[in-house]
Protein backbone atom coordinates (compact mmCIF):
# COMPACT_ATOMS: atom_id res chain seq x y z
CA UNK A 1 0.00 0.00 0.00
CA UNK A 2 1.36 3.03 -0.72
CA UNK A 3 0.89 6.74 -1.65
CA UNK A 4 2.33 8.88 -4.63
CA UNK A 5 4.05 12.35 -3.40
CA UNK A 6 4.97 14.91 -6.52
CA UNK A 7 8.11 17.59 -5.96
CA UNK A 8 7.57 20.89 -7.50
CA UNK A 9 9.48 19.21 -10.34
CA UNK A 10 7.18 17.07 -12.34
CA UNK A 11 9.51 14.75 -13.42
CA UNK A 12 10.69 13.29 -10.16
CA UNK A 13 8.17 11.39 -8.30
CA UNK A 14 8.40 9.67 -4.59
CA UNK A 15 6.88 7.10 -3.23
CA UNK A 16 6.06 6.51 0.64
CA UNK A 17 5.74 3.11 2.05
CA UNK A 18 3.25 1.98 3.98
CA UNK A 19 3.22 -1.37 3.94
CA UNK A 20 4.41 -4.26 1.80
CA UNK A 21 2.10 -7.25 0.63
CA UNK A 22 4.00 -10.47 0.11
CA UNK A 23 2.20 -13.91 -1.29
CA UNK A 24 3.31 -17.19 -1.21
CA UNK A 25 4.00 -18.79 -4.62
CA UNK A 26 2.95 -22.14 -3.83
CA UNK A 27 -0.17 -21.37 -1.52
CA UNK A 28 -1.37 -18.14 -2.41
CA UNK A 29 -1.67 -16.69 0.63
CA UNK A 30 -1.06 -13.00 1.11
CA UNK A 31 0.23 -11.49 3.91
CA UNK A 32 0.54 -7.58 4.79
CA UNK A 33 3.86 -6.47 6.46
CA UNK A 34 3.50 -2.86 7.93
CA UNK A 35 7.13 -1.32 7.00
CA UNK A 36 8.09 2.33 6.20
CA UNK A 37 10.99 1.41 3.28
CA UNK A 38 11.36 -1.36 0.20
CA UNK A 39 14.29 -2.28 -1.38
CA UNK A 40 13.59 -3.41 -4.57
CA UNK A 41 15.98 -6.02 -7.02
CA UNK A 42 14.97 -5.45 -10.47
CA UNK A 43 16.99 -8.92 -11.55
CA UNK A 44 19.33 -11.84 -10.76
CA UNK A 45 19.92 -12.72 -14.09
CA UNK A 46 23.24 -11.12 -15.85
CA UNK A 47 22.90 -9.69 -18.95
CA UNK A 48 26.31 -10.98 -20.15
CA UNK A 49 25.78 -13.76 -23.05
CA UNK A 50 27.30 -11.63 -25.88
CA UNK A 51 30.44 -12.67 -23.99
CA UNK A 52 29.89 -16.76 -23.89
CA UNK A 53 33.30 -18.08 -25.31
CA UNK A 54 35.26 -15.50 -24.77
CA UNK A 55 35.97 -15.34 -20.85
CA UNK A 56 35.28 -18.14 -18.09
CA UNK A 57 31.68 -17.69 -17.39
CA UNK A 58 30.03 -20.04 -14.60
CA UNK A 59 26.69 -22.15 -15.07
CA UNK A 60 24.27 -19.09 -13.70
CA UNK A 61 26.03 -16.88 -17.02
CA UNK A 62 28.40 -14.43 -14.80
CA UNK A 63 31.72 -13.86 -15.58
CA UNK A 64 34.12 -15.46 -13.36
CA UNK A 65 36.42 -12.57 -12.27
CA UNK A 66 38.92 -13.01 -9.53
CA UNK A 67 39.00 -10.12 -6.37
CA UNK A 68 40.39 -7.52 -8.62
CA UNK A 69 37.97 -7.76 -11.75
CA UNK A 70 41.05 -9.48 -13.62
CA UNK A 71 39.00 -12.73 -16.50
CA UNK A 72 40.02 -15.14 -17.54
CA UNK A 73 41.69 -13.24 -20.29
CA UNK A 74 44.23 -11.37 -20.08
CA UNK A 75 43.92 -7.54 -19.77
CA UNK A 76 39.87 -7.99 -19.81
CA UNK A 77 38.47 -7.22 -16.71
CA UNK A 78 34.86 -7.03 -15.62
CA UNK A 79 32.86 -5.58 -12.52
CA UNK A 80 29.01 -5.56 -11.47
CA UNK A 81 26.20 -7.57 -11.93
CA UNK A 82 27.64 -9.25 -15.14
CA UNK A 83 30.19 -11.30 -12.29
CA UNK A 84 29.94 -13.45 -9.71
CA UNK A 85 30.21 -11.15 -7.33
CA UNK A 86 28.11 -12.47 -4.29
CA UNK A 87 25.55 -9.25 -4.26
CA UNK A 88 24.07 -7.41 -7.05
CA UNK A 89 23.47 -4.17 -5.69
CA UNK A 90 24.45 -0.56 -7.52
CA UNK A 91 26.91 0.37 -4.64
CA UNK A 92 28.65 -2.67 -4.69
CA UNK A 93 29.12 -3.14 -8.80
CA UNK A 94 30.44 0.64 -8.08
CA UNK A 95 33.05 -0.97 -5.75
CA UNK A 96 33.65 -3.27 -8.04
CA UNK A 97 34.45 -1.28 -10.93
CA UNK A 98 36.24 1.15 -9.35
CA UNK A 99 38.32 -1.93 -8.40
CA UNK A 100 38.78 -3.18 -12.05
CA UNK A 101 39.70 -0.06 -12.94
CA UNK A 102 42.51 0.29 -10.87
CA UNK A 103 43.67 -2.90 -11.62
CA UNK A 104 43.81 -2.33 -15.18
CA UNK A 105 45.59 1.19 -14.74
CA UNK A 106 48.23 -1.12 -12.51
CA UNK A 107 48.32 -4.19 -14.63
CA UNK A 108 49.13 -1.50 -17.29
CA UNK A 109 51.91 0.85 -15.84
CA UNK A 110 53.43 -2.59 -14.64
CA UNK A 111 53.52 -3.93 -18.12
CA UNK A 112 55.59 -0.77 -19.33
Amino acid sequence: MSKHLRSKDSSISFLRIASVVAKDRVTGETTEYPESGVFVQIGLVPNAQEFEGQVAMNKRGEIETDSLGRTSVKNVYAAGDVTDSAYKQIIIAMGSGATAALTAVDDRNRME
